[in-house]
């Protein structure tokens, strides 16, 4: 909820998280998150600009399947994809024509970004 609303709109009159904090404590108490199976409760200010956070998770998950090589595959995969329609003739680059040349080390300088 205090994602989609400011604190002033969530809380009227409350001034920080923590004095938030105790107000939720006051309906919703440890003991009952832990019967409920709540682990945690994390309370952040929000960026300034949503897109941030936005970005940031992005960022994360390239990373994450940068490291697992998916990428690299599907990276090859659109610039094939595009580079074919590009070459109407049917020629390929000399990238392309050098099959002992391991995907992961194909340059894409050209790639459509």
């Amino acid at each position: 909820m205090l994602e989609a609303e400011s604190l002033a709109k969530v809380l009227p009159g409350v001034k920080t998280i923590d004095e938030g904090v105790q107000v939720y404590r006051k309906f919703y108490t440890e003991e009952k998150e832990k019967t409920n199976g709540v682990a945690a409760i994390c309370v952040a200010k929000m960026a300034a600009q949503p897109y941030l956070s936005l970005a940031r998770i992005l960022s994360e998950i390239i990373q994450r399947q940068k490291e697992s090589g998916l990428l690299v595959m599907l990276q090859h995969r659109a610039w094939m994809s595009q580079h074919s329609k590009q070459n109407t003739q049917g020629a390929v680059c000399h990238q392309c024509r050098d099959t002992d040349q391991r995907m992961s080390r194909h340059i894409f300088k050209d790639m459509p970004k």
